[in-house]
């Protein structure tokens, strides 16, 4: 695991994901996300070799690939932490949690390592009209770009460097997953729009890559979403339960695990796209003795 400038004072971490960082001088850095609990003995070994010393927290969305070491290092450290006013709610007790991962129930979530740590105070909150944070002493300017998550933000670094984080993924990212996770389908096509419009050096995407250019990414990227929703479509048959809708997805996408803990993922990564099919009245729903139906309208 190695530390790869990409401009300026903004490196990466090159964990199984890359974990954005922005020195603000020699020995100190502020975080941009923590990373899976998984690699956190990596990601300590590599800035604590390079004789760095985290001094905050600046966190994306409140997701365990992302946010999954904010309690430790904020414990270990005693360094605060600053997020979006909505993820920081996401992330206050064990309700919170169960809400952000419904498709769970509440002992599992007990249970499970990786949500051991996405349970934590936030000392520093951006408010939904903040355009700019100063924060550990560096001014980052901030777009929120909800959609993957209820209050995502993007980062811009004092070196004109943006952090995407999940808010869109590049083709690298595309090529792993089968469905990208979001939440709210309508609103990442508005944030799309919103992040074309900065101009950047550099472009750090979750997970993998750092690239020039935004905009034919995000193209690729909502190629992507629109073939998940013609799919998705073509396959609605009379009235089907989102039960028979999801199987015949899982069969068409090749998602076809017996793992308990995988399908209720594949679930919650699928219906945020039938709920947009739905906005977008191409399908809507019927009932019948007490279950619900999709339909073609």
């Amino acid at each position: 695991m190695k530390i790869t400038q990409v401009k300026g004072n903004t490196y990466v971490i090159e964990a199984n994901q890359i974990i954005p960082i922005y020195k603000t001088d020699e020995t100190h850095f502020i975080l941009l996300d923590t990373g899976l609990y998984m690699q956190r003995d990596k990601i300590e070994e590599a800035f604590t070799e390079a004789g760095l010393t985290p001094i905050g927290i600046l966190g994306s969305h409140a997701h365990v690939d992302h946010s999954g070491n904010h309690a430790y290092f904020k414990r270990k450290y005693n360094i605060p932490i600053c997020m979006s006013l909505g993820e920081a709610g996401m992330s206050v007790n064990e309700s919170a949690l169960k809400l952000n991962y419904s498709q769970f129930n509440l002992e599992h979530l007990r249970k499970e390592p990786r949500f051991h740590e996405l349970i934590f105070d936030t000392d520093v909150i951006i408010m939904s009209e903040a355009e700019e944070i100063e924060f550990c002493g560096a001014c980052f300017k901030i777009i929120h770009v909800p959609g993957h998550t209820i209050d995502q933000i993007a980062v811009i670094t004092p070196d004109n460097v943006m952090y995407v984080a999940d808010a869109c993924l590049s083709k690298t990212e595309l090529d792993v997953i089968k469905i990208p996770y979001n939440l709210c389908v309508e609103q990442v096509v508005e944030s799309m729009e919103k992040l074309k419009e900065y101009k950047c050096d550099k472009y750090i995407f979750a997970h993998y890559d750092v690239k020039d250019e935004i905009c034919p990414v995000v193209d690729y990227y909502m190629q992507r979403i629109r073939q998940i929703i013609d799919d998705i479509f073509s396959l609605v048959e009379g009235e089907m339960t989102e039960e028979e809708l999801m199987k015949a997805l899982c069969v068409k996408y090749g998602m076809l695990s017996s793992r308990p803990d995988r399908v209720p993922l594949y679930q919650r990564f699928a219906h945020s796209y039938f709920e947009y099919l739905l906005d977008l009245g191409r399908l809507e729903m019927t009932a019948h003795e007490g279950i619900s139906y999709y339909r073609k309208a």
